[in-house]
Formats: structure tokens, sequence, C-alpha cells
């Protein structure tokens, strides 16, 4: 059976004043070594694209290991400083007992590089608001939302992904408490949300609004506005890994949108490559998530809906993988978007460098 719930504006949620204390990331950008020849890169297969992605996010996985404690949870601090604490956890099955094993994978995304490398870009769905401004949002058995609307950039403060067990059984229930420094993404900025992810059979997440009345989660910030501090929610018997969450609000809609197209060398396609358009000072990563043949332009990158804004600045990134080397192939294009722009990306604009070199180029880009 499906649940509607209509938005609403505002929520007030009492928190205390919590600190901690985070390392800022390394900006540095090498340079790597001059690469093969235009001719001499080998275009990949689905298959070697997949994995390169594959790799990248294996990479960012942070592992715990805990016993459960009195109130049938665990606490960790993540390599960037995110304080967890989770609690309420239960299996299908079986009872839960204090000093019960625990593991938990979790990622934190922050930054470009690893965004475009995984394919965990920042699109959430813009929806469509009757004329009181609320949306006829869905949920499913297992509490997945889905909205109607148009998928586009938003502006994240973190990525965050979990998959939690008990005894090695998957957790069906369970409530998180999370403490984001955000230093790690520019700063405190207004008007964040709460988002729930989901990734659909072509392996693209995108992001929905988690509305207050379902409670389903909560954000706020701390006094100082040091830290973001949100509490995710979940009781509905999950299938599976607890998955994708996100702290980000969404874009300007102010202003001329237009629809727009990059070109990429032939023999590349939604299969084998990704194209996203990284937005100056901003942090996120937005995803030109459709391949089709213009009737114009011919074989070319775009999006569904015409979102992007007219003088909009920033960079397209063309990410691969040779099939030889295994190296990740990319290139770079500044860019300010012009009405109906096409971007081409050429063979002799393709480089190559290890995953490690090109996270840190894309990363080093304002």
């Amino acid at each position: 059976m499906k649940k509607r719930f209509q938005t609403i504006t505002a929520f007030v949620l009492l928190l205390g004043v919590i600190g901690v204390t985070s390392c800022s990331s390394d900006d540095s950008s090498p340079t790597p070594n001059p690469g093969p020849s235009p001719e001499e890169i080998s275009i990949p297969s689905a298959v070697e694209f997949s994995n390169l992605r594959k790799q990248v996010l294996e990479g960012e996985k942070q592992q715990i290991s805990a016993l459960l404690n009195e109130d049938r949870g665990f606490a960790f601090t993540s390599k960037k400083g995110v304080k967890v604490e989770v609690a309420y956890l239960d299996i299908r099955g079986g009872e839960l007992t204090v000093g019960d094993t625990v593991t938990c994978t979790f990622i934190e995304l922050y930054d470009k590089g690893v965004m475009a490398l995984a394919n965990r870009p920042t699109m959430g769905i813009y929806p469509e608001r009757n004329e009181w401004g609320g949306v006829d949002y869905q949920t499913d058995d297992y509490g997945r939302l889905t909205v109607e609307g148009y998928r586009g950039f938003i502006i994240t403060g973190g990525e965050f992904y979990f998959d939690i067990k008990v005894n090695g059984k998957q957790v069906t229930n369970y409530g998180i408490n999370m403490v984001v420094p955000v230093v790690n993404t520019r700063g405190f900025q207004e008007d964040m949300l709460l988002w729930q992810g989901n990734v659909n059979e072509k392996d693209d997440l995108t992001f929905t609004e988690i509305p207050i009345q379902t409670e389903m989660g909560f954000l706020d910030n701390d006094e100082n506005n040091e830290n973001y501090v949100l509490f995710l929610n979940g009781w509905n018997d999950l299938p599976s890994e607890i998955g994708w969450s996100n702290i980000d609000k969404y874009a300007s809609e102010e202003g001329e949108k237009t629809q727009f197209f990059v070109k990429v060398p032939q023999g590349y396609n939604y299969e084998n490559a990704g194209v996203y358009l990284g937005v100056k000072n901003e942090e996120g990563l937005a995803h030109l998530d459709v391949f089709l043949n213009h009737s114009e332009l011919g074989e070319v990158f775009t999006e569904h809906y015409g979102w992007v804004p007219v003088g909009l600045e920033g960079y397209v990134f063309f990410i691969s993988v040779d099939a030889n080397t295994n190296k990740v192939v990319y290139a770079i294009k500044e860019i300010k978007v012009e009405k109906k722009q096409m971007i081409e990306i050429k063979a002799q604009d393709l480089k190559t460098g290890t995953t490690q070199e090109v996270i840190a180029i894309l990363n080093a880009l304002n």
C-alpha cells in the first residue's frame, strides 16, 4: 500500500549544542605524467567502465566493527569528523542482546572528484507543486519516497551511505543521529534539507526531499552553525541496506534556463562514459544523464528538462577508463552556459591519469 503526504514549509527541532573538530582535506592537485595519444586510448566496454566506478566507490567505504550497546546501537566518528550514533536496531526473526556483533559500512562524499568517478552526483527531484505549494509524496512499504518532478542539480552539505548488519543479518529498523561539520563543504548554508537517495537500474543516484511529516528524518544545525545535525529514522522492515541520504538544498530557479548538450569522441556513449557539470563556487555535481541522437547535433549527452541556467559558470567533466591500462580517461572544459549550447570534447582533449590524480585535479577546481 502506498502512503501520501503533503509537504509543509517549516519545522522546529530542539537540539543541544554540539561541537566537534575536523581536519580539512588536501586540495593538492598533482599533474599526471604524459599519457598515451588519443589513438592509443582503448575505448572500454560497459562492464569495464562500471568496474572503474565500483572500484572508486569501494575505496571510499569505511568499515566499522562494534558491540551492541544498551540502546541496541553503537557509535563512531568518521574520517571527516562526522559523529554518528546509531540506536534502536532490529533484525528479522531474532532478538538482539547487549554485546552482539555489529558491522557497518559507511561512505561520506563531499567532493566533485569522487562523485564524478563513482557516479554519485548530487541530483535531486524538483517536485511538481500544487497551487498552495504542496507536494504529493508517496512511499512504498519500505519507506522509499517517490514524487513527480524533474531531476536537477542540488547543492550539497554531504552525501552519506549506510549498510548495517548485526550478527551477520541485515537490520530492518534503525535510528541514526549525525553531527556533520560544515567545514567539509565550504561552511554553513541556510535552507539545507534532508534527502533520501535511490539508485536505479542504471546505477544513477537521485535524491528526494524527506518531508518532515513522514517522521523519516529531521535536519537542523547547532547553535554556532558549525555543524549540521540530522536524524534518520527507519522502521519499515527494510529488505536491504539502509542506503543513501544527503544534506542538500535546491539550487536557484531564477533566470532563464536552457537545455545543454555535450558531444564526445566517437565510440563513447552512456554505457562506457559519464559527463558531469561542476558549478563554480558550489559544492555538488550535476549529471548529464541522457544520451541521444539529436536531429541536428548527432549523438550527444544532455539532460531531461532544460534546467541549466543561462550564464552559469562551471566545468564539464568527461569520465571514462582506458581498457588497456585501467587508467581514468578524462577531459575538462571550462564553460559559461549559453542558450542551447553544445560543448564538444574531441579525441585530442582526452587525458589519462590514476584514480587519485584525477580526483585531485577535479577537486582543485573551484
